[in-house]
């Protein structure tokens, strides 16, 4: 049981592969409509908490993004982040661009 919900459940239960973010980004780039779901799922879930946590909190000052997806992906960070200006939430993307392994993940995604 702890192999099948450790391993199989989850982001790798939705894509039929990996849960590893960058397995899932690759797969989606090159056409997998479970790794697009999967990631899909992954971000709609980053928004709702951050809806959550800005009404708990009477709004937010700044969202930040942390460890490797934090670090590496651009893409995540916009798909979380978007739409979202009518709560006072605004992505710079310049500076999304621009942050840390950006370089390392020029290639077309389906955000």
């Amino acid at each position: 049981m702890a192999r099948i919900l450790g391993q199989n459940s989850g982001l790798a239960g939705l894509s039929g592969t990996s849960g590893d973010l960058r397995d899932l980004d690759e797969a989606a780039a090159a056409g997998s409509k479970q790794a697009r779901l999967a990631l899909n799922v992954f971000a709609r879930s980053i928004r709702h908490y951050i809806g959550a946590f800005q009404l708990e909190m009477g709004g937010v000052d700044a969202i930040t993004f942390s460890g490797g997806i934090g670090e590496n992906s651009a893409e995540l960070r916009a798909a979380v982040l978007k739409n979202l200006t009518d709560f006072g939430i605004e992505l710079d993307e310049k500076q999304n661009c621009s942050a840390k392994g950006w370089a390392q993940s020029q290639r077309k995604t389906l955000w």
